[in-house]
């Protein structure tokens, strides 16, 4: 599990129109047009309903490219098993997809779903957007879903922005820090989300992310972080030296380039479990050592679950004021901590 490699892509175009870097658009193309995949379960957004996402086998390079990009919302990968299971045993399908959607193929590859081989590219995820995410930053910036035409979640450089293309040929473009932090990636999601242990898609081939790191604050075109996990990993980036320009990097700095959502995902793990289990709830097991959880990280939990309520029952106006006692709190923990 050691981080072996950071990427720097070449293709200008491609790495500029990506999330990241665009690594994952091209090590596809690339193992592609080399014969090492003869596939690619991707997701695009739906061109008959723009909100709604569609996962799909890519045998092009042109659809490939077509599902670049992040999508913020919940994605069914299940929705490609059904190609999945009819392609033959000859066949090499690469699986694009987060560490939950790994997790639920490499137990159905264990049980013998699938005849082709699978290559499993992982995206880091600190957590997915409902689609009410989608809906009330649409609603904050005045804009009908009816309306809407096309969104593109990120792109434009990095660290990108959304952009929402509506039926009358206007567009909205909205910097990528604005409206995730806005409450669009902080209030909206699964509870099943707080209760996720892996961040960096640990059980892929390949795992991908963004380089949140201080020497690439001025970064404008993308740079990711890549973790090579088996031969299958190693294997293919050696076979496209040359497309994709690659720099060593250590252990610490891929923490650090992660490290407000792995220490989201690992050290208040067991605060939320509890929570989740008081009120009755099913959690996973693991079989993992957690880490002993403080009083603060308690109170964290509480104050997600309650965001995440008043956002599903779409006390939206409400969260404002949670935000603003979140943060008075937070303050005040400080203060006494470190008066």
């Amino acid at each position: 599990m050691l981080p072996k490699n950071r990427e720097v892509r070449l293709d200008s175009e491609i790495r500029n129109n990506s999330t990241s870097g665009g690594l994952v658009t091209q090590l596809l193309i690339c193992a592609l047009n080399n014969g090492l995949i003869t596939g690619a379960v991707v997701t695009r957004m739906s061109k008959d309903n723009p909100l709604v996402p569609e996962p799909f086998i890519a045998r092009t390079q042109e659809e490939i490219i077509e599902a670049s990009c992040s999508k913020y919302c919940p994605v069914p990968v299940n929705m490609a098993l059904k190609e999945l299971v009819k392609t033959g045993s000859k066949e090499t399908i690469a699986v694009v997809g987060l560490p939950c959607h790994i997790h639920g193929l490499q137990k159905a590859k264990y049980k013998g779903l699938f005849k082709c081989n699978l290559i499993f590219f992982g995206i880091f995820c600190g957590h997915t957007p409902s689609f009410n995410a989608t809906q009330w930053l649409l609603r904050q910036n005045g804009i009908n879903v009816a309306d809407v035409k096309q969104i593109e979640y990120r792109g434009k450089g990095w660290p990108g922005s959304m952009t929402v293309t509506c039926m009358d040929g206007s567009k909205v473009s909205l910097d990528y820090h604005m409206y995730w932090d806005s409450g669009f990636g902080k209030y909206f999601f699964p509870p099943r989300c707080t209760l996720c242990y892996d961040g960096t898609a640990e059980f892929a081939d390949i795992s991908f992310g963004d380089a949140w790191l201080p020497r690439f604050k001025n970064d404008r075109i993308g740079t990711s972080v890549i973790i090579s996990r088996t031969s299958v990993g190693d294997r293919l980036l050696s076979q496209c030296k040359g497309i994709i320009e690659l720099q060593k990097v250590d252990r610490d700095e891929v923490v650090a380039s992660q490290r407000s959502m792995l220490a989201y995902k690992k050290k208040g793990y067991s605060a939320r479990k509890a929570i989740r289990r008081f009120t009755q709830h099913k959690t996973p097991d693991y079989n993992i050592t957690e880490v002993k959880p403080k009083f603060v990280d308690y109170l964290g939990a509480i104050s997600v679950y309650v965001s995440l309520w008043m956002a599903k029952h779409h006390l939206w106006p409400l969260l404002k004021v949670h935000s603003i006692v979140t943060r008075i709190c937070r303050f005040v923990y400080k203060r006494q901590k470190n008066p």
